[in-house]
């Protein structure tokens, strides 16, 4: 089984950002001359999907359009200028000299990471990795003071300079008559120091008449990755600022928008539930294709018109492989039977993403149970057989069997939300079965 995406229109933000566009000047605040803007989103939330929507508009014939820098592509160069001045010399034909750019952005690169003090370089090797310094003195002191103290620091530091002038020339010369839109997307996925130093490259462009730079990126974890190289107690709201002239967020898509449930035969009947639970959780686009992928997969394998789910047992299925996606210690605790130990491990917790699971075992999702009642009932009944209420239901106790009548509501309730495979397994192996199949 399988479904079909909904193309989503995003007309409103595709609107939004050719009115910044169109009167960038208008919208200006750092930058004199050209304009950066921030699109925010969060992860999987569809940004990269935006802008080739934007970038793919027919009718719009007034800019220029660079191919998307994906930036991710490309970090695990610890040069961040290399990437990114091949990419515009690929698409832009400027006439650059990549060679020398290398070299010299190169020794910049590596005296910038030395640049920290010799004290701290010794500790790190002594607490971390155990190396002798005795031994690795000398060359640490050789090479700090090569890159730090060397007569041509100026030389280079001038030269970097030409190279950042010359390609700003070229660019202007290259949107003279059309302005050019840059976009660079997935910033936020790339490790912090080759995120931050794009950004620090990208700000001397920013001032170029007619160049305007569009960066999707989910803010959050950029502002982390800031956090990460300059310290924790930085203000990243104030050092973004200098960067980014305009800022708005895209909205939110919701699974039930995003997919179409007529290509789905038989689907069942569960999809406000399934919203509800992405929602709740916060569950990105992206892993909700995943997830419900992954979900019709066993549907499609354990559910025929012989042993149909019911609605209950979809969505604690559903549930499960949320867990199994976005917390695989909730997941193991409760295919391990350790639920009450985890139980008792979120209530003590200070964390507010295990904290969140109290609301979250309170839902009455699955029929006449809270999903608090479900994993209680599954915890205690976790070894026993598998009993198919389809013929529990039509039993006549004739002989007054006290044992079956005690059990009777119990299991009732385990068929609510476990799917039946087979009486030979236990509660537990089923549902194992069902999830690792």
């Amino acid at each position: 089984m399988d479904y079909e995406r909904k193309k989503v229109l995003r007309e409103v933000e595709i609107e939004t950002l050719n009115e910044i566009v169109g009167k960038y000047k208008y919208y200006q605040e750092n930058s004199s001359e050209g304009i950066s803007i921030l699109i925010n989103g969060g992860w999987g939330s569809g940004k990269s999907t935006f802008l080739e929507d934007y970038s793919n508009q027919k009718d719009n014939t007034n800019y220029q359009f660079l191919n998307i820098y994906k930036s991710y592509e490309y970090d695990f160069y610890d040069n961040a200028f290399i990437p990114l001045f091949s990419f515009l010399e690929n698409e832009l034909s400027l006439g650059l000299d990549l060679n020398s750019i290398f070299s010299i952005t190169s020794k910049y690169v590596l005296r910038k990471t030395l640049n920290i003090p010799i004290n701290a370089i010794k500790k790190m090797l002594s607490d971390k990795l155990g190396v002798d310094i005795n031994k690795v003195k000398k060359e640490l002191v050789d090479l700090y003071n090569e890159y730090n103290y060397d007569s041509s620091i100026y030389d280079d530091f001038l030269l970097i300079r030409k190279i950042k002038q010359e390609i700003k020339d070229k660019i202007e010369n290259k949107v003279k008559n059309k302005p050019l839109i840059f976009i660079v997307d997935e910033l936020d996925r790339c490790n912090p120091r080759f995120a931050i130093d794009t950004l620090e490259i990208l700000k001397h462009f920013m001032d170029i008449k007619n160049f305007i730079i569009v960066i999707a990126v989910d803010k959050g974890q950029l502002q982390e990755s800031a956090k990460t190289i300059f310290g924790q107690n930085m203000n990243s709201d104030i050092y973004f600022s200098k960067f980014f002239d305009y800022q708005f967020n895209l909205n939110r898509i919701k699974f039930i928008d995003a997919i179409d449930f007529s290509s789905i035969p038989d689907a069942p009947q569960i999809i406000d539930s399934v919203q509800h639970i992405f929602d709740f959780l916060g569950i990105s686009i992206r892993d909700s294709y995943k997830i419900f992928n992954e979900f019709l997969a066993k549907y499609d394998l354990f559910s025929n018109k012989d042993n149909p789910w019911t609605p209950e047992q979809c969505v604690f299925i559903l549930f499960m492989l949320v867990l199994k996606n976005t917390d695989l210690m909730f997941y193991n605790s409760i295919l391990h039977n350790n639920f009450k130990n985890y139980y008792k491990y979120i209530q003590d917790s200070d964390e507010i993403d295990k904290r969140k699971y109290l609301d979250v075992f309170q839902f009455s999702l699955f029929g006449k149970s809270s999903v608090k009642a479900c994993l209680d009932n599954l915890y205690e009944n976790f070894e026993k057989k598998y009993m198919d209420l389809r013929f529990l239901g039509k039993y006549v106790n004739t002989f007054g069997d006290n044992h079956l009548e005690k059990n009777r509501k119990i299991l009732t309730e385990m068929y609510f939300f476990i799917p039946f495979i087979s009486t030979e397994k236990t509660y537990g192996e089923t549902l194992f079965a069902i999830l690792n199949n």
